[in-house]
């Protein structure tokens, strides 16, 4: 659709002539032309006149039934959005009527039957209107409370995933912490085996020396 005024605020303009748009046709490049001075530049060129580029196809899409089309449907939106004001335009002007027939003190039985008459039936209606206003209220009430209730279930279960989330995360880091220390135990006990086993080696080593050169001294003697 082409807007009423453009964004420096002033009418819309066919980027070809750049005159106002009268019959405005919208081109496979996404802009909007005039169809007279489109269909001039189509006849001698393939290209968008605003992009440079080959155009797909040479199809050109008439906004004028669109515009009348949604200028339908603001008025319908219009007029249907007004039925909800006519019980109390009604209700005033029969209250106003009432009042006029009391306050000029008019004593014809037929004036005053008819806006008594006229008085009653609008009050019904718009009795009627009050009884329906107020079953869509309260439906609407009750429609909140349960979506509070929901925002409440899923904030408490949001509460309680993050709370297990974070527990489980302190029983993983505990043990993981408790693996560490026990590796660094089992770690510390094989370093002192290891160093045992290397001290009792070492000892052997020692032991088996001084053995033979006390041998050595014996059969250096007996020589």
């Amino acid at each position: 659709l082409v807007p009423s005024i453009d964004a420096a605020g002033g009418a819309p303009h066919c980027p070809l002539t750049l005159e106002p748009f009268q019959d405005p046709v919208l081109l496979a490049d996404g802009f909007v032309y005039e169809r007279s001075s489109i269909c001039q530049w189509l006849q001698a060129n393939t290209t968008s006149p605003c992009t440079n580029i080959e155009l797909r196809h040479k199809t050109m899409l008439s906004l004028k039934p669109l515009v009348a089309a949604f200028h339908t449907l603001l008025d319908n939106s219009g007029s249907h959005a007004s039925l909800g004001k006519q019980p109390r335009a009604q209700l005033e002007r029969a209250a106003k009527s009432a009042a006029q027939v009391l306050k000029d003190g008019i004593n014809d039985p037929t004036a005053t039957l008819r806006a008594s008459h006229d008085l009653e039936r609008c009050l019904e209606a718009s009795l009627a209107e009050m009884e329906a206003h107020t079953e869509l209220l309260t439906e609407a009430q009750g429609l909140s409370r349960k979506l509070q209730g929901r925002i409440a279930t899923l904030h408490l279960q949001g509460a309680a995933r993050r709370f297990l989330a974070q527990r489980a995360l302190i029983n993983a880091e505990a043990e993981h912490a408790q693996r560490l220390c026990a590796s660094k135990v089992i770690q510390r006990v094989a370093r002192a085996r290891l160093q045992v086993k290397r001290e009792n080696q070492s000892r052997a080593v020692l032991k088996i020396q001084s053995q033979l050169r006390c041998l050595l001294a014996r059969a250096h003697v007996a020589e």
